[in-house]
């Protein structure tokens, strides 16, 4: 599998696998109910809000994707090739992507326009955050380096070299003004955002971290990668489950924080029900 996402509704999962194939899964039947031929890998899947359309990256850039009539809405085009991670701000009516390139495209959602993009890495960028707000963003590159940004502006507020390997996802907390980034290098690290520093190192796997999922109090945290799961407490920065047995390269979180459904190189998707609550975690 490729990218995973679920419905804000909580009753449909979007799917993309080496088939080149989108999917759109019943989670009360277990069946698909929907697929498309896309002819390229959709390497991201990012639902809206309102769950009426999805954000889909495509070899020449993005697509804009009505979930309920299962149609092309609109597309948003590169300079260079593919997008590997996408991001929706609601409040500005940007789309963000990016993918082979340094650079971080912002497109106008109604209209497909491209602004002009942000330029700030010096290698492929491969993750994006977008803070809780939708007027900062987080980005990582193949290079390990993150940079947080005014979306509005394009200002960098902050820049810092994260890992030895590529980031290959992110979370910024807004609770505590911290980010949580994963790598190949097989760690996950937990940063200060005002000042970049390095505030706890989490290394219970073995290789590579392919993607995280947090809680909506901060609480807890799930991490997925080619040595399986692992949920994590992060009040007090513990691993307190694992399960090694499945190579995963995606994941996704419930919004009600029930479940998470993973996708896994072999083709497969799998639920998880065996998650805290934040009500669990204390101090």
């Amino acid at each position: 599998m490729l990218a995973v996402a679920i419905t804000p509704d909580g009753d449909y999962a979007l799917s993309s696998g080496l088939d080149f194939v989108l999917r759109k899964w019943d989670l009360r039947s277990g069946g698909y109910t929907h697929s498309c031929e896309a002819g390229g890998p959709l390497n991201a899947i990012t639902v809206s809000p309102d769950g009426e359309w999805a954000l889909l990256s495509t070899v020449m850039g993005a697509v804009q994707w009505d979930l309920h009539r299962w149609q092309f809405i609109r597309s948003f085009l590169t300079y260079k090739g593919r997008t590997d991670d996408l991001a929706y701000s609601d409040e500005l009516g940007m789309v963000i992507g990016v993918g082979e390139d340094t650079l971080i495209y912002r497109w106008d959602l109604e209209t497909g326009e491209k602004h002009e993009p942000l330029v700030d890495h010096q290698y492929p960028v491969s993750a994006l955050s977008l803070g809780k707000n939708n007027d900062t963003l987080l980005s990582g590159d193949s290079s390990g380096n993150l940079r947080f940004l005014d979306l509005s502006t394009g200002e960098c507020l902050l820049t810092w070299q994260g890992h030895e390997g590529k980031i290959t996802d992110h979370a910024l907390l807004s609770h505590s003004r911290q980010v949580i980034t994963a790598s190949q290098d097989a760690l996950i690290k937990i940063w200060d955002l005002d000042t970049g520093d390095q505030l706890q190192e989490l290394s219970s796997h073995t290789g590579w971290v392919e993607a995280l999922a947090v809680s909506e109090q901060e609480k807890w945290m799930v991490s997925a990668g080619e040595d399986g799961i692992r949920i994590w407490d992060l009040v007090n920065h513990q691993n307190i489950y694992a399960d090694n047995s499945v190579d995963i390269s995606c994941l996704a979180l419930s919004p009600d924080e029930q479940y998470a459904i993973n996708g896994s190189r072999d083709g497969s998707l799998s639920i998880w029900s065996n998650l805290p609550s934040d009500e669990n975690i204390h101090i």
